[in-house]
């Protein structure tokens, strides 16, 4: 696992919500899981550009995880995986992808894809979210917004947001007119990527002017994070 640990830990994927993990965290995993194997794709310099992890059912070739950087590395990772097609019945793979593979294959007819609800993120401190978070505009206008947790009074409330010259600066009001307004859970899939305040908005989930929804929906990363790790 060592070996896998740092490519896993810089990989761009793991950086939207992902879980860094640490030695005791792969040390546990192999741990709980003694029958995982790992296939690890090294460039001519020795460099780590993917790997697999996978389990040999009686009938099942199971993907644990999937990993690459490089066509190179996609390509050979999933020419190992078709290799065992005459040996197992199915192939399966659960994962946290944002979007289907089905098509790389070269017929993606044979896959069936099904989704499910996976894991749930929650800001504990919105003050402490704000503050650490990166904002994907160097400037942003004061914006006013109401919060609304019912299960964490700290985070309910008028929050005032602005970014100059990339840096945030957050206060709670304790008095004043929201901007706009929205729960914790929405607020929560529009910093993480999830769903747009847009989209939101159009859903009814969001309350606020067109502008200021799109201006602050700016500030937020609109890539879908990869939750790999229950914890």
């Amino acid at each position: 696992m060592p070996l896998i640990d740092a490519f896993f830990n810089q990989h761009p994927d793991n950086q939207v919500g992902g879980v860094q993990r640490t030695d005791w965290w792969w040390q546990y995993d192999v741990m709980k899981h003694s029958d995982w194997e790992v296939a690890v794709y090294r460039e001519d310099t020795g460099r780590v550009a993917g790997y697999m992890i996978y389990t040999r059912q009686p009938e099942t070739f199971v993907i644990q995880e999937l990993m690459t950087s490089t066509v190179a590395s996609q390509e050979q990772l999933l020419s190992f995986i078709l290799k065992h097609q005459s040996a197992y019945a199915t192939i399966q793979y659960e994962s946290a992808l944002t979007e289907s593979l089905a098509d790389l294959l070269p017929d993606p007819t044979i896959v069936k894809t099904t989704t499910a609800p996976y894991m749930m993120a929650r800001i504990v401190s919105l003050a402490d979210f704000f503050a650490r978070y990166a904002h994907q505009v160097a400037e942003l206008s004061a914006v006013t917004i109401a919060v609304q947790d019912d299960f964490l009074p700290e985070n309910a409330g008028l929050w005032q947001l602005s970014i100059h010259a990339g840096h945030a600066a957050v206060t709670k009001l304790a008095t004043g007119t929201a901007d706009i307004t929205v729960t914790i859970q929405n607020l929560t899939k529009a910093m993480l990527g999830c769903r747009t305040l847009e989209s939101q908005a159009h859903f009814g989930h969001v309350q606020g002017t067109p502008q200021q929804i799109a201006q602050l929906s700016a500030a937020f990363s609109h890539t879908k994070p990869m939750l790999w790790d229950y914890f």
